[in-house]
């Protein structure tokens, strides 16, 4: 072979290397990172499912997990105009979230695995980035896929929330499921609090406290969607841009 050709070759392998790294990289970041900031922001009502209330859960939740997203969400549409960056992230975070509850929490501490069982969002992201698509407007899409994030993160992951609030009677008590398994499944925190916010103010508004929670979700996740894409911005374009005007 001439010399030209064994290089192109080494280039075209060296390309090809490269991009193996740069997926591995993507993968671990949008795994671990966005884990650790659910970790930090949702904690234990991302963990238990005697925790998951009816008040914060269906704000911070969402929320938190839109963050990073986000990320992902512009980066792959504003270098590769492919409208994927949501789901992928919203994927590989629920990867990252059931490895952590396989060998955390069912294989050191062996919790059962539908009691520690995490929120999806897939379903959002694939909202998130079709809306991108069809309107080619961060505008529309923070105002019609943040907003809807927010909004529908609650009835989804209620359809796997659903059966643990079933009511059950046991020695003259009246409870729900998740009680139950929190009873039997002891931590260092008790969830007390939640019965105290399920006989707040907010009970004022019909018993539909729920839906207040869900539109304050939706218009949380509407400010969020442009923290992440700043974010977004200052970590993924402008390092980038710096590094090319510089050579």
């Amino acid at each position: 072979m001439k010399a030209e050709e064994l290089t192109a070759l080494g280039q075209h392998r060296m390309a090809k290397a490269f991009d193996v790294m740069l997926l591995c990289a993507l993968v671990g970041f949008f795994t671990v990172i966005p884990h650790v900031s659910r970790m930090l922001y949702m904690g234990d009502w991302d963990f238990w499912v005697d925790w998951k209330d009816k008040l914060w859960w269906p704000i911070v939740g969402p929320a938190s997990a839109l963050l990073v997203t986000t990320v992902g969400h512009y980066l792959a549409w504003y270098y590769l105009r492919l409208p994927l960056g949501a789901t992928f992230a919203a994927v590989f975070v629920l990867i990252g979230a059931w490895i952590s509850r396989i060998f955390s929490f069912y294989g050191l501490e062996y919790y059962p695995l539908n009691f520690v069982w995490p929120a999806t969002t897939i379903p959002m992201a694939l909202a998130l980035d079709l809306i991108l698509f069809w309107s080619r407007s961060y505008l529309v899409t923070s105002f019609v896929g943040g907003f809807l994030w927010g909004f529908i993160f609650y009835p989804i992951n209620w359809l796997m929330l659903m059966p643990f609030l079933q009511p059950i009677t046991l020695f003259g008590k009246t409870f729900t499921i998740a009680d139950l398994m929190g009873y039997y499944f002891v931590r260092p925190q008790t969830p007390e609090y939640l019965r105290r916010i399920d006989e707040g103010t907010l009970q004022a508004f019909l018993g539909q406290r729920i839906w207040i929670s869900v539109l304050m979700a939706g218009v949380t996740c509407t400010i969020v969607y442009w923290v992440g894409i700043g974010i977004g911005k200052a970590l993924g374009v402008m390092p980038l841009n710096k590094v090319i005007r510089q050579t």
